[in-house]
């Protein structure tokens, strides 16, 4: 089914799945005029600057997803199927979402500087091991930290653990270029 954001979807709360958990939803209607509830993976706790209970999906909303879209889509490596839901969580996380506390001293210094923009996907390297990928929040950094959001089901960073749609914030030093397209070039 195709989606186009329209000024008719609407920003909600919700328990879709009848888990008990109230969640951030969005209320789609397909260009078919099929409706939809997209559960984000955000709890109306975890907000931090929650919408008004329907408050429309505005041009900045749009914007956004549209920006996300493009940067998952530039790897080749996020499957088209899944790169909608990712982007709807990347909107979620970078308008609604609590601030988390920096966390540089969690990861490597990149040994490459890389321009760092809205929708990017970029790879941080953990101090103690690992990798993970994440979707680039915001194109300026505030104070010198700039927003991700996690890409990967899950990731287990210096004993504590985060998963897919989880925002994490460092300065630019710890960014790293994404190995998705560095994997891309060496797969034949």
């Amino acid at each position: 089914m195709k989606y186009t954001p329209n000024p008719d979807w609407k920003w909600s709360y919700g328990d879709p799945k009848n888990e008990g958990v109230t969640y951030l939803v969005l209320n789609m209607i397909s260009d078919t005029g099929v409706p939809c509830c997209f559960k984000t993976r955000f709890t109306k706790m975890g907000l931090g600057n929650p919408p008004a209970q329907d408050q429309s999906f505005v041009i900045e909303d749009a914007n956004l997803l549209n920006a996300y879209m493009n940067g998952l889509s530039s790897t080749q490596q996020v499957d088209d199927s899944i790169c909608f839901d990712l982007a709807l969580n990347a909107v979620a996380c970078e308008r609604f979402v609590y601030l988390t506390n920096p966390l540089p001293d969690y990861f490597k210094v990149s040994k490459s500087v890389v321009p760092v923009y809205k929708g990017q996907i970029v790879s941080l390297y953990a101090k103690q091991g690992g990798v993970g990928d994440f979707i680039v929040l915001n194109n300026q950094p505030i104070d010198g930290i700039y927003k991700l959001m996690l890409l990967n089901p899950s990731w287990c960073i210096s004993g504590y653990d985060i998963s897919l749609g989880q925002m994490v914030r460092v300065p630019i030093e710890c960014i790293a270029p994404s190995r998705l397209f560095e994997q891309q070039r060496r797969t034949a």
